[in-house]
């Protein structure tokens, strides 16, 4: 198995970089599910798993200490995951999701704020046999349009401050909004299945806050 890595870098200035990321990854099961599929279909070559990526970045340095980025990135997946239909690892199917990444980095002289948001949406999703049963995403049974296992926006905030030579702070707070994939996964085993599994739980916005204060000595 192979996974080859591209990239091609252009910097027309020192404050400006661009990139250009080519990237294939392959991921085979594990052994026991390699056997069980040997003995079930005498296939030596197993099940893999593969995803093709393609990312465009702009990074910008703003007067030698706040600095930007901008990502655009398509990924193409081949999937192989638990079928809930055949009760074992099989090839799912297709999927392919669009995103945006926006980053942003002001440093001071004790302090330092980080601004993350990301977008992931779901552009088209196909199974590899009509009767597949997963949990990736209720579209292809015709409930919703979006990943059941992602948050379709992602805001995130960090900010570190040294208070002095021995003690700092450091503090995160971060936002998961748009979990309308989570909603269709959880109605179409609810009308569907008779249960309510879904992967994220039925909310518009999920806040995680975390803060550390931390000694060094």
């Amino acid at each position: 198995m192979h996974s080859p890595r591209f990239a091609a870098i252009s910097t027309p200035k020192q404050q400006d970089q661009y990139k250009l990321l080519l990237n294939r990854s392959t991921r085979r099961a594990d052994d026991d599910n390699l056997r069980e599929y040997y003995l079930l279909t005498g296939n030596k070559n197993g099940r893999t798993e593969s995803m093709d990526a393609v990312e465009l970045n702009w990074e910008h340095q703003w007067h030698n200490k706040h600095r930007s980025s901008v990502s655009l990135f398509f990924n193409d997946y081949d999937l192989v995951g638990w079928d809930g239909s055949a009760q074992q690892i099989n090839r799912i199917g297709n999927l392919k999701t669009l995103g945006l990444e926006l980053e942003g980095h002001l440093k001071f002289e004790r302090q330092s704020l980080s601004i993350l948001y990301c977008y992931v949406a779901e552009e088209d999703f196909t199974l590899a046999e009509a009767g597949v049963r997963q949990f990736i995403s209720a579209s292809v049974y015709g409930y919703g349009s979006d990943l059941a296992n992602w948050a379709k926006h992602t805001l995130k905030f960090i900010y570190l401050t040294q208070m002095n030579k021995h003690w700092e702070y450091f503090s995160s707070l971060r936002m998961l909004m748009d979990l309308s994939g989570s909603e269709a996964m959880a109605d179409y085993n609810l009308i569907e299945n008779n249960n309510s599994v879904s992967s994220l739980p039925r909310a518009r916005i999920l806040v995680r806050v975390e803060t550390i204060v931390s000694l060094q000595l």
